[in-house]
């Protein structure tokens, strides 16, 4: 594995605290506020979504690079800002992104996005051209769009198609994203508090604390570092039909991991797995379909291993037992999230890659209570892609180190973000532990 160093001796540098992050907010939800919604303009010309084969994979390598910002979905009595409703996206990648023949999905009906580029690490404004008479006087960087949606205070689904179809970014907001029932009522917009956080996760947006009541076109009121460290979990496992079952995740996943045959074992001869069908765009449930209908006399198991979510967090390994009649979920347990482990931890899990010091790289230590363990640490980006990849095989030492500079395993500097260490330790004894440690790139 290119650019990792194992390094074997016990002498191990002090590397400085984990910076601190902010903790999710334990908020209890507000009392639903009811309104009348509107109904949604009807675009000019329908757009009808494609759903991706299923053996494609360039969804992951697209999803993220926009990213939705903020969302003023109920301007009613903002005090700063004109009173529009507009949708603010984020350029997150390093080059300028051209939005020509990109649309806007509301619902089940797109709408289509006027030519236009977005700078790296830029914003646009998405409003409807009637309101251009209401933002002269600003210098946002707005888009009019001929049809836009009459965005409902309550929520609804929401999605981004490039000029390919290709999935961009998919959210189901909600009011309860305000986590404040007086600004709910009107007048702030939906601030995201991390747009490098892929989770789609209500943690990781709330009402804008602008005195304005907004923030378009600019760093939002509400920005801060929120790594996604929510493992994603299979909540439910349903009969649709006597050869077809449904999976239910406990949040959205990669549409890429989700078709691949490979996390999915059947542990008959009999049984094939013929079809992986993801709810699209939300990403929330796949249907596994087999070749044959299941027995109601005997049992079938199926185990599922490493399924990805959005930020490349992998989905503990599960057993479905199945028949005919029923269906049973058995995930196994794993202390395998914390970033300090009796045999691996890290004293800083973020790297600067521009920093001539220790915080120019991230440090792996491990130390074992006997002879004869290796380690398979692979790196997974956001989407769920593998990055690099080492197998150190027998390591002489009980106790040492390995390096990642933040580079690929052909030697290419990643973008930064979000990524994950997914070490697996493996004894001859055939004991094995399993690690899962998201880590920082910084920019």
């Amino acid at each position: 594995m290119d650019d990792i160093l194992i390094d074997q001796g016990e002498d191990t540098p002090d590397l400085p605290d984990d910076p601190d992050l902010p903790d999710d907010p334990d908020l209890p939800d507000d009392p639903i506020v009811p309104d009348l919604p509107d109904d949604p303009d009807d675009p000019d010309d329908p757009i009808i979504p494609e759903v991706p084969d299923a053996h494609e994979d360039s969804l992951a390598s697209y999803y993220g690079k926009v990213a939705f910002n903020e969302l003023m979905v109920n301007p009613s009595g903002v005090s700063g800002l004109p009173e529009v409703e507009y949708i603010e996206l984020y350029n997150r990648s390093t080059y300028a992104v051209s939005l020509r023949a990109w649309s806007l999905f509301y619902g089940e009906k797109g709408y289509a996005i006027p030519a236009s580029v977005i700078p790296s690490k830029g914003y646009v404004i998405l409003t409807k051209e009637s309101n251009r008479s209401l933002l002269t006087d600003c210098d946002w960087p707005v888009v009019y769009c001929a049809s836009f949606p009459a965005l409902l205070n309550s929520g609804k689904l929401l999605y981004l198609l490039d000029n390919c179809g290709e999935l961009i970014q998919c959210l189901t907001y909600s009011d309860k994203w305000y986590h404040d029932t007086k600004k709910k009522a009107g007048g702030y917009s939906l601030e995201c508090v991390d747009p490098n956080n892929l989770g789609n996760q209500p943690c990781n947006w709330m009402a804008s604390t602008a005195s304005s009541g907004g923030t378009p076109g600019k760093v939002n009121s509400v920005a801060a570092l929120h790594v996604d460290t929510v493992t994603p979990h299979i909540t439910k496992a349903t009969l649709l039909l006597d050869d077809q079952l449904e999976l239910t995740f406990s949040k959205p996943m990669c549409y890429a991991s989700l078709v691949d045959g490979r996390h999915y074992v059947v542990d008959s001869s009999n049984y094939q797995i013929i079809e992986l069908n993801p709810n699209y765009p939300e990403q929330t449930t796949t249907s596994v379909k087999l070749n044959i209908p299941l027995s109601s006399d005997n049992e079938t198991h199926i185990t599922i291993d490493s399924l990805s979510d959005l930020s490349g967090l992998l989905v503990p390994r599960t057993h479905l037992v199945a028949t005919k009649d029923t269906v049973l979920v058995t995930e196994e347990i794993h202390q395998e999230t914390d970033v300090s482990h009796e045999m691996l931890w890290l004293k800083q899990n973020y790297l600067l890659p521009s920093s001539p010091d220790q915080e120019g790289h991230i440090t792996l230590f491990y130390s074992f209570p006997s002879e004869g363990w290796r380690v398979q640490l692979t790196i997974y980006n956001l989407q769920g892609l593998e990055i690099n990849r080492m197998d150190t095989g027998l390591l002489p030492q009980l106790e040492g180190s390995f390096v990642w500079n933040g580079k690929t395993n052909t030697g290419k500097e990643v973008v930064p973000g979000m990524y994950l260490f997914y070490a697996v330790c493996i004894h001859p004894s055939g004991e094995a532990r399993r690690y899962k440690i998201p880590v920082i790139v910084g920019s």
